[in-house]
């Protein structure tokens, strides 16, 4: 599963580092070899050449030459290697990036979207505030592929995937959370903000236009999006903060669609 495969990626990423960090000191050791090697040997060979040694430095000349020469392919061999263990790992990274991708939309897909929120709460306090996070519902997607077909529904899912690709940034993820669901996570962006961004994205849907084969369909009040927004609270967990998203993303829906709604915050913290 992608689990699985994330962790193997993981591995074998690791797994090149240490055979190129492995590679690259082997190379340099037998460079350094090579080099006392050739000055060893400019030091023993007379002005007037080999044929001035006795025999049996002749010998050892010949082969430290020949180890010399043996060296320098190793050292190419190695290069080699370090370049293909380099390749490799970024492949490895690239394979690790399209298995958290959704192929459609080109967000994050639902496990990206685990480790990106995981990752959010588990950072250390900063002076920044948020996290926030948006869950986001295309209204009545049934009936558009009923209407239009499935095909056209895709076309939908990937044009609501543009306009989150374009304006969400920086440190801020956006995924397909299933379906035509989608979740947005803004780690150091407060409520007011989040609430902005929520509305720009809700207005842009309801603007846009998808082309349905060659004819341009009409998509003003047609296409529209519900967004539900809540505040992250100290000590809770992934499960919840998405829990309260969501209900508020249907609280959205509940009072007409085509809108934003931000989620209560508990009891025990809207009281401070």
């Amino acid at each position: 599963d992608a689990k699985t495969a994330l962790r193997i990626g993981d591995s074998v990423s690791h797994l090149v580092d240490q055979v190129s960090e492995s590679a690259g000191r082997a190379g340099d050791q037998a460079s350094r070899f090579g080099s006392s090697l050739e000055t060893w040997i400019d030091t023993l060979l007379p002005p007037d050449g080999v044929a001035d040694l006795a025999p049996g430095l002749q010998d050892i000349l010949r082969g430290t030459r020949a180890m010399q020469q043996a060296i320098g392919t190793l050292q190419e061999k190695l290069d080699d290697s370090s370049r293909q263990a380099q390749q490799l790992k970024e492949e490895v990274a690239r394979a690790r990036e399209e298995a958290l991708l959704d192929g459609l939309t080109g967000l994050v897909n639902r496990k990206g979207f685990d480790h990106a929120i995981t990752a959010c709460l588990l950072q250390e306090p900063t002076p920044f505030p948020g996290p926030c996070l948006m869950m986001i519902d295309v209204d009545r997607f049934k009936r558009i592929n009923d209407t239009h077909g499935h095909l056209f529904g895709d076309r939908v899912l990937a044009r609501i995937g543009e306009i989150l690709r374009a304006n969400v940034k920086g440190k801020d993820t956006a995924a397909r959370f299933g379906g035509e669901e989608f979740a947005v996570i803004l780690p150091e962006t407060p409520r007011g903000g989040a609430l902005g961004l929520a509305e720009t994205l809700r207005a842009l849907v309801a603007a846009s236009r998808v082309r349905n084969g060659t004819r341009e369909e009409l998509l003003i009040g047609n296409i529209t999006v519900s967004i539900g927004v809540a505040d992250h609270v100290a000590g809770e967990s992934a499960t919840a903060f998405v829990t309260r998203a969501d209900r508020a993303l249907y609280a959205a829906k509940a009072q007409g669609r085509n809108r934003v709604a931000l989620a209560p915050r508990p009891r025990a913290e809207a009281a401070k």
